[in-house]
């Protein structure tokens, strides 16, 4: 039994915009810091 690699897990996943995800989450878009497109920081604000 063989399982898929990391990169073949990470492949087959749809990437959503990051604020959708923190609108989810309640957290305003003026509340994120961007680091690149794939991360972002929640300023202090929004805690």
């Amino acid at each position: 039994m063989s399982f898929p690699s990391d990169l073949e897990i990470a492949s087959q996943a749809n990437l959503r915009p990051l604020t959708e995800i923190a609108a989810n989450a309640g957290i305003p878009a003026e509340c994120l810091e961007p680091y690149g497109s794939g991360a972002a920081k929640i300023t202090l604000d929004a805690i």
